[in-house]
């Protein structure tokens, strides 16, 4: 988040934590796929299949989406541990601003992340095999089977950036996702440096130069954490309230889990 561009950053899904997160995913859907495939084995399906095999390659070309990522709790213990130790501030967005830019924009997606895996499968399931349905069996021209692999990979990037690891679930994340297929244009990528080296991200704008906000992130409350010195932690954060313009829309809440906790 940069409030000097009034912009919300969002980094590519390959470059969150290390590989496994995004590699659980490929996963994921390698293994309806392998599934499905398994109940339609010859024809245009199966040519269907291998397609999809090919372009879903962790770091390949296919997956070009971006998020910005959320927890639903602002005074969260596991947040505080990962992301914080020493103290630190949760950030609290009104989140009308995202539903409204993900309803209204093209290629924007405000979503919450899945951790049941049988909810994942069924995800994931739905698309593939909506596409094979379509297909259905015999042969079918390569136009029909290059269609129904296109709509599968677009279809699939929200269980690439909604589906992570069961024993993941305490984190209570929410993601708003910025999306486009292999030669599409979507917004202008920027690199920052990260803990697994050169970062990309894309900005993403949720305001409108009007009303409370005017264009600026839609803060409305800010969490001091579990720190040794709550006192000052509050009086250095009001101070930055009032010096980015939040004094009359952000209240200032102190957490409520003990320092060392």
């Amino acid at each position: 988040m940069d409030d000097e561009s009034r912009r919300i950053w969002a980094s590519h899904l390959e470059s969150f934590g290390d590989s496994g997160e995004i590699l659980y995913a490929f996963g994921l859907v390698r293994h309806v796929l392998d599934q499905e495939a398994g109940r339609h084995p010859t024809g245009a399906q199966a040519d269907l299949a291998n397609r999809l095999r090919a372009a879903l390659t962790p770091y390949g070309p296919y997956l070009e989406a971006y998020a910005a990522c959320f927890c639903d709790e602002g005074d969260l213990l596991t947040a505080w541990r990962a992301y914080a130790r020493e103290g630190g501030v949760a950030i609290g967005l009104d989140t009308s601003f995202l539903e409204r830019r993900a309803r209204t924009t093209p290629g924007f997606t405000l979503m919450r992340v899945i951790y049941d895996r049988a909810a994942q499968e069924e995800l994931v399931r739905s698309t593939i095999a909506g596409a094979f349905g379509a297909l259905g069996d015999g042969e079918a021209p390569d136009d029909a089977v290059s269609r129904c692999e296109g709509f599968v990979l677009a279809e699939l990037t929200p269980a690439f950036a909604s589906c992570k690891h069961p024993s993941l679930a305490e984190e209570r994340e929410w993601r708003l996702v910025h999306a486009w297929a292999p030669g599409e244009a979507g917004l202008p990528v920027h690199f920052r440096p990260g803990s697994n080296g050169l970062t990309s991200y894309v900005e993403l704008k949720v305001t409108d130069p009007a009303g409370i906000f005017d264009d600026r992130i839609p803060i409305h409350r800010f969490f001091t954490g579990p720190t040794a010195n709550p006192r000052r932690a509050a009086k250095t954060l009001a101070l930055f309230r009032y010096e980015h313009g939040y004094e009359g829309s952000a209240e200032i809440v102190r957490s409520a889990i003990p320092f060392g906790a």
